[in-house]
């Protein structure tokens, strides 16, 4: 029955956000939802925001990489330095870099 209501709710993003404060089970099932597409329903000032969640997951020596491709400073600024409460990588479902892409042309 609950996933037939989450499912309901998925269709209508906007409901999503007041759903994660019904209860812990809602809450849970809800992220799961959110983070399955999370770069659908970005704007360009969050996606940076999101895009730190996943590098905060990556091993330290693939950090190290991007570093050496990006500005040296700029990788440790992204990296949360909080224990994050979800593996957020694993309830990635659709990940679509032309979304991606458009997003940072807006910015420039």
């Amino acid at each position: 029955m609950y996933k037939e209501i989450f499912q309901h709710i998925k269709k209508n993003d906007e409901s999503l956000y007041p759903s994660l404060l019904v209860n812990c089970y809602w809450y849970k099932n809800v992220v799961t939802l959110l983070w399955a597409c999370p770069f659908d329903l970005l704007n360009f000032d969050n996606v940076y925001k999101i895009t730190s969640v996943y590098i905060s997951f990556i091993e330290e020596h693939e950090k190290n990489q991007l570093k050496i491709f990006y500005d040296q400073k700029s990788i440790p600024k992204l990296i949360p330095r909080e224990k994050l409460l979800f593996n957020y990588p694993m309830m990635l479902e659709k990940f679509s870099i032309l979304r991606y892409d458009d997003l940072k042309l807006v910015k420039n």
